[in-house]
């Protein structure tokens, strides 16, 4: 009679069902095979193993967050020499790296006589020009009725929070107009943030 072994193998009778074995099959091998554990020391080892691995692998990493970040401050002045000395009124950022400026102040002098201030900078090859509106002092001391005249030592202020990008390799500048083309007005400005790999 022809049946069918467990194996799927043809066979005749069951006298022939114990020849009927796959090739490299041992029986007596298969049957309630087990492995002897290994020593606790070379378990031991294979964890150390794998934290030095991991340890050599997160050093690796790119740095993120605050690791990634240098801080810097910048003084950037326009107009009047005796009042700016040596500080330009622009800077480029370096070709390694991209500036986040997130904090701007600035004195403009006398006062009253800056029409208008302005942050510039590039960012995907596009110039953007940042208002920076300026303060008056509550009792005006220049170009009011109670003072027409100007006063050297007032000033117009701001200081403000931002969040402000420039590219690597781009300039960061100040812009100052003024009424009367006054070449002794002058603006100082200074900004703050962090410089980052892009």
């Amino acid at each position: 009679m022809t049946g069918k072994s467990p194996i799927g193998l043809a066979t005749e009778g069951a006298g022939q069902l114990e020849g009927a074995t796959l090739v490299g099959y041992d029986r007596r091998r298969a049957v309630n095979r087990r492995t002897a554990p290994r020593p606790l020391s070379s378990q031991i080892a294979d964890v150390q193993t794998t934290v030095a691995n991991l340890t050599t692998a997160v050093a690796n990493l790119p740095a993120s967050g605050d690791q990634a970040r240098t801080p810097f401050h910048k003084r950037l002045c326009q107009g009047d020499p005796a009042f700016c000395r040596d500080d330009a009124f622009r800077f480029t950022v370096s070709p390694s790296e991209r500036l986040v400026i997130e904090y701007v102040s600035a004195v403009c002098t006398p006062q009253r006589l800056t029409a208008g201030l302005f942050l510039l900078t590039v960012v995907g090859g596009k110039l953007a020009g940042y208002v920076l509106p300026l303060q008056q002092p509550f009792i005006p001391s220049c170009g009011s009725a109670l003072q027409p005249t100007c006063d050297s030592s007032a000033a117009d202020t701001f200081a403000q929070q931002t969040r402000i990008y420039a590219d690597p390799g781009t300039n960061v500048q100040i812009d100052r107009g003024t009424f009367l083309t006054n070449q002794f007005t002058a603006c100082s400005v200074v900004i703050s943030g962090y410089a980052t790999t892009p």
